[in-house]
């Protein structure tokens, strides 16, 4: 089946009807440009594994490994703390095909009771049965994560646990009853922990000493996402989008897609990247957040699509209005209704 040569370029799909074809491509052909652009992976928020992300990776993989109990990824809004806990998990799973995984999210109205929290334990883990007393949910929670550790080559069972600001001393001494009981059982949990520095922090403070120590029992020592700060950091990251093909059946880059004339005259993102790091730092206080910086490279591959040619260039001041536009729209969205998370 062909493709369309550029989003802003489409033309009518040909080929054999009876050869194999994808439901996406079945259901794009006919679609606009603009709906055309809705399907783009980095429109779609895909995760490029930047430099911090993998730097928190390989820290974590080395507690893992030396067993440690934990690791604590936290960062401020904005710095893609989210991002990062997905690369992490997809690396961990690409070292570590075979190891047992499950996830967990805290939430702000964290159940006030012993009985709730185990109830919500349960939910998050997946299970349909909710009711029961607390001994009988305890034992469901443990057969879930022993199911998944006994189908595993390792006695490692990773749990994920977003929203660790949320983690009450209640929801503590449940996981760490989980741990002790899985112990006992031969296994280790390991948790990977990702929250709001901010926030976990003063909450850390709040504790006191013992409900801290808890804390640091069962989620190890934190550690701080670090921002793009660097030439090279920047590089890494447009570089992924000169050469992350598309697809498996479409070679085409990400930034090919939208300027394919301008690829095969050899433009390529990661040459922007000085000037896109002069751009950050002439912007206000340099507060430019992970959001802002692929928001402003979203914006600059759509709105220059349209002048695609093989000897196309970026005019002066790409990077600076771009930056600027995508932070006062942050700023309005900030401003009306404060999003959720990091």
């Amino acid at each position: 089946m062909s493709k369309p040569r550029s989003i802003l370029d489409l033309r009518e799909v040909q080929g054999d009807p009876s050869a194999p074809r994808d439901v996406a491509d079945e259901l794009s052909v006919g679609l606009s440009a603009e709906e055309q652009l809705l399907n783009h992976p980095l429109l779609n928020h895909t995760v490029i594994r930047t430099d911090p992300c993998n730097e928190a990776y390989l820290e974590g993989k080395r507690r893992l490994c030396f067993g440690f109990n934990g690791f604590s990824l936290l960062g401020e809004r904005g710095m893609g703390l989210k991002s990062a806990l997905v690369s992490f998990k997809l690396q961990l799973l690409q070292d570590f095909p075979s190891i047992a995984v499950a996830e967990i999210v805290l939430r702000r109205d964290a159940p006030q009771t012993c009985r709730a929290r185990w109830q919500a334990l349960l939910g998050e883990l997946g299970h349909g049965v909710l009711g029961g007393s607390i001994e009988e949910m305890r034992r469901r929670v443990l057969w879930m994560l022993e199911e998944r550790l006994y189908g595993s080559p390792h006695r490692h069972l990773a749990l994920f646990i977003r929203n660790i600001e949320y983690l009450d001393p209640g929801m503590t001494n449940i996981l760490l009853d989980v741990s002790d009981a899985l112990g006992r059982r031969g296994f280790k949990l390991f948790t990977i922990g990702c929250g709001n520095l901010s926030q976990f922090s003063a909450n850390l403070a709040n504790a006191g000493d013992l409900a801290a120590k808890d804390v640091q029992l069962l989620l190890g020592s934190t550690y701080v996402l670090r921002s793009l700060n660097t030439e090279q950091d920047l590089a890494t990251i447009l570089d992924a989008i000169d050469t992350t093909p598309l697809g498996r059946d479409d070679p085409r880059s990400w930034g090919a897609v939208f300027l394919p004339e301008a690829y095969q005259g050899g433009f390529r993102l990661k040459n922007e990247s000085e000037i896109l790091l002069s751009a950050i730092v002439k912007t206000p206080s340099r507060n430019v957040t992970v959001h802002n910086l692929f928001d402003a490279i979203r914006w600059v591959l759509v709105m220059n699509a349209r002048r695609d040619s093989r000897d196309f260039a970026l005019v002066d001041r790409a990077w600076e209005d771009a930056l600027f536009v995508v932070r006062a729209t942050k700023l309005t969205f900030s401003l009306e209704d404060p999003p959720d998370g990091a």
